[in-house]
């Protein structure tokens, strides 16, 4: 991000939910399985947004986490 990246690809990351979206479309909820990972993925971005911005200041990286914004509590409770 510091060198002007403005896309990151985790390559384990979209693996992961490619067979994350398999394994719930297998089990009959492909709707839901679809929704869960964009839900999922917007998480992971905006997680990866937010320690960015506090990559410098370790007390507040940590509090980021102590205290997770209202949008993670969220989605984190709609994945349950």
């Amino acid at each position: 991000m510091d060198a002007g990246v403005t896309h990151i690809i985790r390559e384990t990351l979209l693996s992961s939910l490619d067979l994350a979206a398999s394994v719930l479309q297998e089990l009959g909820t492909q709707a839901s399985a679809r929704g869960a990972v964009r839900r999922f993925r917007q998480h992971d971005e905006a997680t990866l947004a937010a320690q960015y911005a506090v990559k410098e200041d370790e007390t507040k990286f940590r509090a980021l986490h102590r205290n997770p914004p209202s949008s993670w509590r969220s989605c984190s409770k709609r994945m349950k």
